[in-house]
């Protein structure tokens, strides 16, 4: 690395930093919950992924059942 590639890699540090980029002095954020309010309904359904291995097989004991 030059050492202009360096210098402008500290002076954009530190000026981040006195923008208060990286500051942690930052006011929590507050969330309301309202657990009444239906905003959407979930329509997923559960799946199985099945990975074909050898003890998966067509002519396996387990085959049929899985």
């Amino acid at each position: 690395m030059t050492f202009a590639m360096r210098w402008f890699s500290a002076s954009l540090t530190l000026s981040l930093c006195a923008l208060g980029l990286g500051s942690a002095e930052d006011q929590p954020v507050k969330i309301d919950v309202h657990w009444e309010k239906v905003v959407r309904i979930s329509e997923t359904s559960p799946t199985l992924q099945v990975v074909v291995n050898p003890p998966l097989r067509r002519g396996t004991p387990v085959h049929d059942n899985a």
